[in-house]
């Protein structure tokens, strides 16, 4: 528009959409329109005729996957390298070539040549629309670092395809823009200067790849792959991951509260009148009657009837006083107790990334076994009630003062929940191949229901 007053005119898009102009509009001002496009970005791809081969390319692929659909849903959820995905894909789909004959694909191949000769008729090529001018193409080099591109020139009929990507929004961010251009050219000033490249503030990256060849590497087929080796939250294999998660978690607060409290064992007192328990409250002076006497592993605790209450109350002590002999059996617990948190809490974080990365059956294996050594360990803990403690008289000057053995308190009660929940998670997790196998079939089940309900 401005052209023919200002002659010296050059105009830079960034990032612009691909239905700007028509294709001979766009060759007409390659002279003084530079388009700038960053990576997968999405806009500069956005035309009818790139979603149509979208919409295309997806058809086809249902036409090509040679496993049930649940099967490929599932697995396409999984975090996938690039070095993978070739075999990945002989496994789920057949090759362009080797597609199978059905009527699905008939119809498939007579809808796609309606829709060319229909998009044909409406859209001659002529006015077809793309991007303005010359295009610089911002390509992420490999192995170098996030901002690290390599500017390269397109041809004009460039760009044509969509190119799914978890980056596709990201690179549409002026700010990501404005930064990799800012790279871009202080590299290039440093070049000039004579300034090696390790000088720059790319420390701690890595190097990129000798005598590497920029044409070889465009046609790389995992150019435009992405490295979606962890993915959070995306759960790889299906809800049933989050079974033994759930479990684990719960085992190990269980077992975190219910192992340090005062009351993971009560002995009861028969007390006819000869022990007591003084509190205090403020000035007062209250002499109340002991009703039982709980152990912890390392704190105890003394249980007695508060008449002013009208209810039993529990008053733990610090820590066990120095007179208190503590035998092998309490050291053997408390050494048991520590070994379960100590071993579990990795594999409970283990479990956790098992929802965020794709997890072999061998190494589930592995945490199964290791899960049910946290078990044992957690239920070593009532080894407690061997000890000198539950069964010692500790009043031998009160006559008429008589104490039970021991016996389960809260504290317990929770130990033994967290055992067997700790339990539970390691078979779970050793034949969770199997559980997701079962989730995938009521997947199943649940969309012949829609559908029948749908058709009704």
């Amino acid at each position: 528009m401005f052209k023919p007053k200002y002659p010296a005119l050059q105009c830079y898009a960034f990032c612009p959409p691909g239905c700007s102009v028509s294709i001979n509009l766009a060759l007409q001002c390659k002279d003084y329109v530079t388009s700038i496009v960053v990576g997968h970005d999405l806009i500069p791809r956005t035309r009818s005729s790139t979603f149509e081969m979208l919409r295309f390319e997806f058809l086809e692929v249902l036409a090509r996957i040679k496993v049930p659909k649940i099967e490929a849903w599932r697995d396409i959820r999984i975090p996938c390298k690039n070095k993978d995905l070739v075999v990945r894909n002989k496994r789920l789909l057949h090759s362009k070539n080797e597609i199978p004959a059905s009527e699905y694909f008939k119809e498939l191949q007579l809808f796609q040549q309606n829709r060319r000769r229909t998009l044909n008729e409406m859209y001659p090529i002529e006015t077809i629309l793309n991007i303005p001018g010359r295009i610089i193409h911002l390509v992420h080099w490999p192995n170098v670092g996030i901002n690290k591109y390599l500017p390269y020139w397109e041809s004009p009929r460039s760009l044509r395809e969509i190119d799914l990507s978890i980056e596709v929004i990201k690179e549409h961010g002026i700010d990501n823009l404005v930064t990799i251009l800012n790279k871009i050219a202080t590299e290039f000033e440093n070049a000039s200067k004579g300034i090696p490249e390790e000088d720059d503030d790319d420390d701690g990256t890595l190097e990129p790849e000798e005598h590497i060849n920029v044409d070889e590497y465009l046609c790389r087929s995992d150019f435009s792959a992405d490295d979606r080796w962890f993915i959070l939250c995306s759960r790889p294999h299906g809800l049933s991951s989050s079974i033994p998660l759930l479990l684990v978690i719960a085992a190990f607060f269980c077992a975190a509260v219910g192992n340090n409290i005062c009351s993971l064992f009560i002995r009861e007192v028969v007390n006819d009148g000869e022990l007591f328990y003084n509190t205090t409250t403020g000035d007062l002076d209250h002499v109340e009657d002991v009703t039982g006497i709980t152990f912890g592993l390392y704190h105890y605790g003394i249980e007695y009837y508060r008449g002013d209450v009208g209810d039993y109350v529990l008053q733990c002590a610090p820590t066990v006083r120095d007179e208190v002999k503590i035998d092998e059996y309490i050291k053997l617990a408390r050494g048991f107790s520590s070994l379960a948190s100590l071993v579990g809490f990795p594999f409970m974080c283990s479990l956790g990334l098992a929802n965020c990365v794709r997890f072999r059956r061998k190494t589930f294996r592995r945490i199964a076994v290791a899960l049910l050594f946290v078990s044992c360990f957690q239920s070593m803990i009532f080894l407690f009630l061997l000890s000198e403690r539950c069964y010692d008289d500790p009043f031998p000057n009160f006559p008429r003062v008589h104490m039970y053995p021991c016996r389960l308190d809260n504290g317990s009660k929770l130990a033994v929940a967290s055992a067997v929940m700790w339990f539970l998670a390691a078979v779970f997790t050793l034949h969770i191949d199997r559980a997701s196998l079962v989730e995938g079939q009521v997947q199943m089940l649940s969309m012949h229901v829609a559908n029948r309900i749908n058709g009704l």
